[in-house]
Formats: structure tokens, sequence, C-alpha cells
């Protein structure tokens, strides 16, 4: 078959298997009338261990809901919360209420039942508790057992700091409207309108991902090939503040994807269907150990020109070397290149629009 024209929307892997596999798809989708475009992609994660992996995908899909907290005079008040890595915050009508950061090692975590008195039905909750001697704790319930068991295992995981043992996958959907969730105030009321409009305009502005988080130990490294596709996004960590050592251990995941990934599936304009971010890490620890071998550099928070101008000509050091690595592994097009703070949340909201105008 010399020509595809009309067929675009066909996978290119069914395309490439002949005349005989286009009918067969074709003849598939009209026998299922309720069929339609799934706006879907692999987002997946590697990197060694602990470079941040699994610390990642929280800041980018933060946990948000609507929560009961139980008040001294036996009442209930309904807050906004959203959990974004480490950062659980709260919000009332005004705002940001209150803030608390969840360092791993320093909470403990519980589960809660409480009865609803007069309706036979259970009110679902957690309690988590400063481990010092000025103890602090949130309760929190939820509408249902699923909610809390979802906020229960994401919380356990980060005031564990659990490793991620052989492949994580989870799904998430993402809505370009709400990517930047500053505004709390009438959330819901919002939402459904937008939901409205966009129904009014039949237009579909989401993008479901399906991320799968590798795990980092060396056990793991033979069986990843086994998972890796053509229509994916790539995220390839490195710790920043590893040095020349964080940027060598790059080589290694850039050839197996080069090894791996089909380079010859690309679109009409030769363009590949995978998409790769390199993503440096521990982006604040690789200031603060600048700042100490540097006497020219401040602390962060009290950086001057000179500091903000010698930052930049480290990460453009960084990138070159990052490119010769890439094009020496015969990957296509070039990739992106982002640092970032899971600490502090440096970039992480700018590597998020990157991830949804790359598929979207």
């Amino acid at each position: 078959m010399e020509s595809t024209e009309g067929l675009e929307t066909i996978p290119i892997e069914i395309r490439n298997q002949g005349t005989k596999l286009i009918v067969q798809y074709i003849f598939d989708l009209c026998q299922s009338p309720n069929s339609k475009p799934l706006y879907r992609t692999k987002l997946m994660v590697v990197g060694y261990e602990n470079v941040g992996k699994t610390t990642l995908l929280d800041c980018l899909f933060p946990l948000s809901d609507y929560i009961l907290v139980p008040t001294s005079f036996a009442t209930n008040h309904l807050y906004f919360f959203r959990l974004e890595g480490k950062f659980l915050n709260r919000y009332g009508q005004g705002g940001l209420y209150k803030q608390y950061i969840l360092e791993n090692k320093e909470w403990s975590l519980t589960k809660k039942i409480r009865k609803k008195l007069f309706q036979g039905k259970n009110d679902y909750g957690i309690e988590i508790e400063k481990i010092d001697k000025w103890k602090e704790n949130i309760v929190l319930y939820f509408e249902n057992e699923e909610r809390r068991d979802k906020w229960f295992e994401r919380i356990s995981k980060l005031v564990l700091n659990e490793a991620t043992h052989g492949i994580e996958v989870s799904n998430h959907i993402w809505e370009s409207s709400t990517l930047n969730q500053l505004q709390y105030k009438n959330l819901k009321a919002k939402r459904n309108e937008e939901k409205k409009e966009k129904e009014k305009e039949g237009k579909d502005d989401y993008v479901e991902f399906s991320t799968w988080d590798f795990g980092g130990h060396n056990d793991y490294y033979n069986i990843h090939h086994y998972f890796l596709s053509n229509r994916s996004i790539f995220l390839v960590l490195y710790r920043v503040d590893q040095g020349i050592k964080g940027l060598e251990s790059l080589d290694f995941w850039l050839k197996s994807l080069s090894t791996h990934l089909n380079q010859n599936y690309c679109d009409e304009k030769g363009k590949p269907f995978y998409s790769i971010i390199i993503i440096g890490t521990f982006l604040d620890s690789a200031l603060v150990l600048d700042s100490k071998s540097n006497p020219r550099k401040r602390k962060i928070e009290e950086v001057d020109n000179d500091s903000i101008i010698n930052q930049s000509e480290d990460k453009n050091l960084r990138q070159s070397k990052i490119l010769e690595i890439y094009d020496k592994n015969g990957l296509k097009s070039p990739p992106f290149y982002f640092e970032v703070s899971c600490s502090t949340l440096e970039n992480i909201d700018e590597l998020r629009e990157i991830i949804f105008l790359i598929f979207h």
C-alpha cells in the first residue's frame, strides 16, 4: 500500500502491517457504534534509584478534594485540600488557610472510622500526627472509603519514604482549565460551568495519562524494555546535585530507549511519536552545594545578580553535555530539558504545562 492518505487516525502500528489488517481494524470499529477517539498516553518515568521518580509524579499529579475537618465544638467544617508533593494545603473561602509540610519520618498515620448518628453509615477518616514533643495532628474525614484509601496510600508513601518496587501504574486525568489550580473559591461551580461550555462547543480539552513509575533498583533493569512504547512521553531523571556522575547516568537510559524504540515510527513530518523530557532533580540541593563551594554566592534566598548569571551558565553547560549524550545515542527529535525541585516545587508548574502541550 503506497499511500495512507485519509487513514491518519489509524495507529501506525496497524498501518505498517498492510491492507488486510487495516481493513480488519476499520471493520472492528464499524462493529462498535459507540467507539470514539481515546485521548490517552503513557507517561513513563525512568532513572536510577533515589533520583526522585515517585516524588516527582506526586508533585505533577496532586490530590485535591473537599474534606470534612472535625472541630472542638463537635461540628464539622468542609475545607478544600490539595496534596502536592509534601505540601498539604488547606483552603477556606479567603484562600490558603494553612499549610502542613509532611516531611518523611516526621509524621505517623492511622485510619479512623466513626459512625454517623441516625444514618447507619460510617465516616472514613485518617489521622496524621507529628512525631515530636510539640505534637500536632490533622484529622480528615472523606465521603467514602475509596477516597480515604487513596489519600491514605499517597500520604503513607510520603511520610514513610517508601521506594517503588517493580513498576507502579496509575491513571490520571488533566483538564487544561485546571492545570494551574490556584483559584479554589467556588471551584466546583466553576468546573461544572466550564464542562457545560465544552459540551456545547464539542471540545474534549483533557488528557488521560497512564503513568508508569519504574523501580530504580538494578534488579528491574532487564524487564523495563518489555513495557516501552513509541506512543509515550518519557521522563528521564538524573540528580543535578551529583554533578558529572548524575549526567553520565543518563547514558544508560537514553541508550535503552534508543535500542528498544522503533525510530521509524514517525508522523507525516518525520517527527517520532515518542517525546523525551530530561529532568534534573534535587535542584535545591545543587544550589545549596554550589553556594557552599563558591564564596561569591550567597544563600538561595539572598541570591544576587552574579549568582543568577552563574546558575544560568551552569545549567547551559549541563544542557550542552546532555545533548551530546542524547545525540550519541541516535535518538530523533531534540529533548525538552527541565531542572526541578520537589522540595520547593520550583519549575513543577512549567513542567506540567509542557507535558500537557506535548500531547494535546
